[in-house]
């Protein structure tokens, strides 16, 4: 598999952080990962097409971030938020804590998190700009620093925010009100 081939290639000091692309352009998008030095796009969208922008459809995306230097893998039929499984749905809204226990998405968990171990830096990938509105930080986020790794978010300005700081926006600093680590806040 891709990741796993760009695995074997990094030797930096590893990083796991989230993007959406929103109403950026691809040059944007592209710019933000430079900047923030990704080398790796981890496309989490269970639908890898846009309707709005043909260059974030899955084969312009990998081509364009591909000449750009920067790897692609799409791993949203594990990670995705909108499982085709039946029964991850409770009174037809997807639960995060059912879909958490799947094997397929435990298996993507683990190469994620093996991919930064291994030092490559990389993002996961979703249509939504803001991170508190995805499942990226609702989900995916929030079950790695379950297992000890950190995730920075960029935001819809461009800036690094921690899961934690990401939370917060989302729940607007009521966390301690409930414990926001059970809820499921999709």
């Amino acid at each position: 598999m891709v990741l796993d081939h760009a695995m074997s290639k990094s030797a930096d000091s590893g990083l796991v952080c989230t993007i959406g692309y929103g109403n950026r352009t691809i040059g944007e998008f592209v710019d933000l990962l430079l900047r923030h030095e990704i080398g790796h796009v981890v496309d989490v969208r269970s639908a890898p097409w846009s309707r709005f922008n043909p260059d974030f459809r899955k084969a312009a995306l990998e081509e364009l971030l591909t000449g750009a230097g920067v790897g692609y893998t799409f791993m949203g039929a594990a990670l995705g938020g909108r499982p085709r499984d039946a029964d991850c749905y409770v009174d037809g809204r997807l639960s995060y804590s059912i879909l958490a226990e799947k094997p397929r998405f435990l298996l993507a968990l683990e190469r994620v998190m093996a991919a930064a171990e291994g030092g490559l830096r990389l993002a996961l990938m979703c249509s939504e700009l803001r991170p508190e509105q995805c499942h990226r930080s609702k989900l995916i986020g929030n079950e790695l620093e379950r297992r000890g790794v950190a995730v920075l978010h960029v935001d819809e300005a461009g800036r690094m925010l921690t899961n934690a700081q990401v939370t917060a926006r989302l729940t607007k600093g009521q966390a301690d009100l409930f414990d926001a680590k059970n809820l499921d806040l999709g």
